[in-house]
């Protein structure tokens, strides 16, 4: 029942219907992609579920899924989180940790709507209880490669104990800023003590990849049905080299 692949989803807000911001997905179409997940049969698991069957022969089913978001908005309590409940759905929020309850400072003004607040501290809470894993996604959202290694060290390191105070639970999983990384940034975050991290690296998980740089299929605004199942199974994409994890635009 081991497969070599496997596909991690990319989302970062479920917004509201109207919202035509690429980096969103609707409710209703996000709602959409989990009913045709349950419906075909796919088994969603956990981050370190996959990491421990892809590196250490742990059982695993055909068709497995993993979900995450970057960012960790605001909105994702009333629009993301009860839907992943009512499937029972296990998912990974890779939260910007210096900006709880701030505005996402990060993104260009094409980008900006009014409402892309981080989650606060509660709400962390909250999602961490109802079975989402919380994992980093720095302090600042900087270009990590752009940084010295003492800033680097502080936002990759600092983040994850912020996190762990807020949750009183060890943090795992990180996400690199913009899907940049390269041999220092990956050591970095391997010294911090996390056991996996993600990229934007367009494509599957397997064997193949390190734990520390895994591949995921981002879901997109435009996406339709058709445009998920392709990504889903077809979409093996590519890997970026380090240092070239930037993707149409400066959301990641």
């Amino acid at each position: 029942m081991t497969t070599p692949n496997l596909s991690i989803l990319l989302y970062h807000r479920i917004a509201g219907d109207r919202e035509k911001k690429a980096h969103s997905v609707p409710v209703a179409k996000f709602k959409s992609h989990m009913g045709w997940l349950k419906a075909s049969g796919h088994d969603v698991i956990s981050i370190d579920r996959a990491r421990r069957a892809l590196f250490h022969d742990e059982p695993l089913e055909r068709r497995s899924v993993v979900i995450t978001f970057d960012d960790g908005y605001a909105d994702f309590v009333d629009h993301a989180f009860p839907i992943l409940q009512e499937f029972s759905y296990p998912a990974v929020v890779y939260v910007v940790a210096g900006l709880l309850g701030q505005p996402a400072r990060w993104l260009a003004d094409g980008d900006r709507d009014g409402d892309e607040t981080i989650m606060d501290a509660n709400a962390l809470r909250l999602i961490q209880q109802g079975g989402v894993e919380i994992g980093s996604h720095t302090n600042s959202h900087p270009l990590l490669h752009r940084l010295s290694p003492d800033e680097r060290v502080l936002e990759i390191r600092e983040s994850k104990s912020q996190l762990e105070n807020v949750l009183g639970l060890a943090v795992e999983s990180f996400a690199y800023p913009y899907g940049v990384y390269n041999p220092e940034i990956m050591q970095e975050v391997i010294d911090a003590g996390y056991t996996t991290a993600v990229t934007v690296n367009r494509g599957v998980a397997n064997h193949s990849n390190s734990p520390y740089v895994f591949s995921r299929k981002a879901i997109s605004w435009g996406d339709s049905p058709i445009g998920f199942f392709h990504k889903l199974y077809l979409d093996n994409g590519f890997k970026r080299r380090p240092q070239q994890g930037l993707v149409n635009g400066h959301h990641y």
